[in-house]
């Protein structure tokens, strides 16, 4: 399984060893999880948009592991992708979380909070109307979460920032509603 994993990750010219991310899902595939979170905190290295989806979900199947998510629809489809997806980014996961995890609860909330804000910013920095649904879907997961880990933190923070970076552009605002996250 593993080399058909390093095989499908190799989706440039430029060979296998400069695919974007494949560093952090090795090292967490070895139980390094310390060394991705530290790498990540000291911006050692830009990190690419599917490295910090695959951050962010990976942070949430961990905060999500023996959690009854009946009450969040967003996290528990991402448990359901997990459990049947068979595209290269679920298999990892798969293979990454058969080993226990290291962190704690908190800096998995962190984690997965950072990385969903890092892709709601990108969305929305685009400039693109389109992009303002998917920007509006992380929110929601963050939100979720904010609500399992009872961390009203989590949402505040990114709503704050929302509110400053991004205050002017309605379509943000609409598509958060429709989505049900609380605004206030």
């Amino acid at each position: 399984m593993f080399e058909r994993l390093l095989r499908a990750s190799a989706s440039t010219q430029r060979g296998i060893w400069h695919s974007p991310g494949l560093r952090t899902r090795l090292v967490l595939a070895e139980g390094r999880e310390r060394e991705v979170l530290d790498g990540i905190a000291d911006r050692q290295r830009r990190i690419d948009f599917d490295e910090i989806k695959f951050l962010a979900k990976y942070a949430v199947a961990r905060l999500s592991e023996g959690v009854d998510l009946a009450r969040f629809k967003k996290l528990r489809e991402l448990q359901s992708r997990l459990k049947r997806d068979r595209e290269e980014p679920y298999d990892w996961l798969r293979l990454i979380l058969q080993k226990p995890g290291t962190l704690s609860r908190a800096e998995y909330a962190r984690l997965a909070s950072r990385m969903y804000h890092q892709l709601v910013d990108l969305h929305l920095n685009s400039g693109k109307p389109s992009r303002a649904a998917p920007a509006a879907h992380y929110c929601a997961i963050v939100a979720e979460l904010s609500r399992l880990l009872d961390e009203p933190e989590l949402w505040a923070g990114l709503l704050e920032h929302l509110k400053q970076a991004h205050g002017k552009k309605r379509l943000i605002w609409e598509k958060l509603k429709a989505e049900g996250c609380p605004l206030a």
